[in-house]
Formats: structure tokens, C-alpha cells, sequence
């Protein structure tokens, strides 16, 4: 759906982004996960259309794009529908029921309050119904929880799935809530000073988190004979220079450690547990 060659910005010397390659397809919902100042919300803007890049090229599939970078100008004393049928006027839209659909669609269809009675969590979810006007394909979505409390970021969790899921629409989307990300996202794109670090998808992510066994043997090549198949050819081990094996636990590699157990062949053995934080903290190292 959105293919991006080469992409860099330039701030006088300075360079917001460099040679970014990224593809997204249709129906993929994509983490953006970055420090203040990664680069994150100048590729927003340059897919989004806000700003230029300052040389690269970028191929859509689609013309039906929208964005929630910038908080919309909604009016305080209008209630979501007379808001949303302000801003379907003013952009020429015909269909007059589309409104009501699209309360519906963002859980606010019962609610007729005045806008500036809504909490922080409905105002979020007004302005993406704000960005359904117009039916788009692809989303992109900077920081769509912040600031809003644990029952606000659940319904907007689940409207931004439902919303992928029966509508295919894809999406692009930043947040510092990494964990809450996790929750949302089939894809990872990790940024650092202007430069993707890392780009892996759910289940190549979850290789990397979760409960790990840490062995560590006197002589690896003691074991190298002892690795078999299926462990090798899942990725289920790595073996560094200290002579410490790290393997996922599950029940294949507890039958493995059996074994070196039985051959004596352990040092010492022990359980770590490596976050969806340690992981982004050990990226942004490098």
C-alpha cells in the first residue's frame, strides 16, 4: 500500500531522517517506536503529507489517506454530530447519513453532549471518527492515547482493532506506551536519530521477549554435537562469547537442558525474564 525509498529530511545540516526505507501493506497495523526526537513525527508528517522530504521517493496504492498528527479544531459548544456535520460540509461531502455512521462506528452515537463536556478519551475518538470522513484505506495515528485514562485507552484499543479488522484499514501509529502498542500492532518499527533499527513483525518480536533460560557451560563445544534439529532450525538458542547458551523456555528446550544436566556438562543455570522495555532499551543502544 505504501512503499518509501531513500527517504531523508535535512534541517540545515542537521538530518531529521536518513535513508529510510519502509513498506507497509494493506491491512497491517504498524508500530512506530522511538525516543523525543527520533524522527518519528517527521515521517509522520512527510507519509501524511504535512511535510516534504528532502530527497527520496514514495509510492501509495491509495489516494484515500487521512492522519491524527495535529488535534483537530473541534467546537466546544457543538455536540460530536453537529461537529462531524460541520466538517462534512465544509469538505463537500453528500452523504448526509455518513455522520450517524460514523458516531456509531466510535462509540459516541448515544452521546449528544456539547464537545467540551466530553472526556479527554471521547475527544480522541471523535477525532478519529473525524478522520472516517471520506472512507480512508490507510490511518496514521501519533500518540492517540496520550493523555487519556486506562478505560479511555481500551475503547480506543478496540475501536482502532475493529476498525482493522472488519475494514481492513491500515495503520500507522506512534506512541511512548510502548506495552499498549504491543497490544495493538502486528508489525515494529523501531526508529533512532533519523534511521530505522529494527523492523520485525508480532511473532518475530515475541522470539525476543518472554521467559529465557540462561546456561552457562564451560566448554560450548562440549555441546555443539548436542544441539539438534529442532532447536537449531527454530532459533530457539544463542550462543555468545562467554560461553552462556540463552534459549526460550519451553517444553523442547527443557528437554534439552535435561539432557546437558545429564551429561554434567552445566555450570550454572538460571531464568530471565526480558520485557518488551528491555528489548527497546537494548535496540536503542545500538
Amino acid at each position: 500500500m505504501l512503499s518509501m525509498q531513500s527517504i531523508s529530511k535535512k534541517y540545515g545540516e542537521l538530518y531529521a531522517l536518513k535513508d529510510v526505507e519502509l513498506e507497509i501493506k494493506k491491512g497491517e497495523m504498524v508500530a512506530l517506536i522511538g525516543n523525543n526526537g527520533s524522527g518519528k513525527t517527521t515521517l509522520m508528517k512527510i507519509i501524511s503529507g504535512i511535510t516534504k522530504a528532502s530527497t527520496g521517493t514514495f509510492e501509495w496504492e491509495t489516494n484515500r489517506q487521512t492522519n491524527l498528527i495535529e488535534t483537530p479544531e473541534f467546537f466546544d459548544y457543538l455536540s460530536g454530530y453537529k461537529n462531524l456535520e460541520y466538517f462534512r460540509i465544509q469538505r463537500g461531502i453528500q452523504d448526509q447519513h455518513i455522520i450517524e455512521d460514523i458516531l456509531e462506528r466510535v462509540g459516541l452515537s448515544n452521546d449528544r453532549k456539547k464537545f467540551k463536556q466530553y472526556s479527554l478519551g471521547m475527544k480522541q475518538r471523535l477525532a478519529i471518527g473525524l478522520c472516517l470522513l471520506g472512507n480512508p484505506e490507510f490511518m496514521v495515528l501519533d500518540e492517540p492515547t496520550n493523555g487519556v485514562d486506562a478505560q479511555g485507552i481500551i475503547d480506543i484499543r478496540n475501536l482502532l482493532l475493529t476498525l482493522n479488522k472488519e475494514e481492513q484499514l491500515t495503520m500507522l501509529i506512534s506512541s511512548h506506551n510502548i506495552n499498549e502498542l504491543y497490544n495493538i500492532a502486528t508489525r515494529f518499527v523501531f526508529i533512532k536519530s533519523g534511521e530505522i533499527k529494527k523492523d520485525i513483525s508480532k511473532s518475530e518480536l515475541n522470539e525476543n521477549i518472554g521467559t529465557f533460560y540462561q546456561v552457562n557451560i564451560d566448554r560450548i563445544q562440549d555441546i555443539e554435537a548436542l544441539i539438534n534439529d529442532t532447536v537449531l532450525q527454530s532459533n530457539y538458542y544463542t550462543i555468545d562469547d562467554k560461553n552462556t547458551l540463552k534459549l526460550v523456555k519451553n517444553f523442547e528446550t527443557s528437554q534439552f537442558i535435561e539432557q546437558l544436566s545429564q551429561k554434567e556438562l552445566i555450570d550454572d543455570i538460571s531464568e530471565v525474564q526480558v520485557t518488551l522495555e528491555d528489548y527497546y532499551l537494548e535496540i536503542m543502544k545500538g
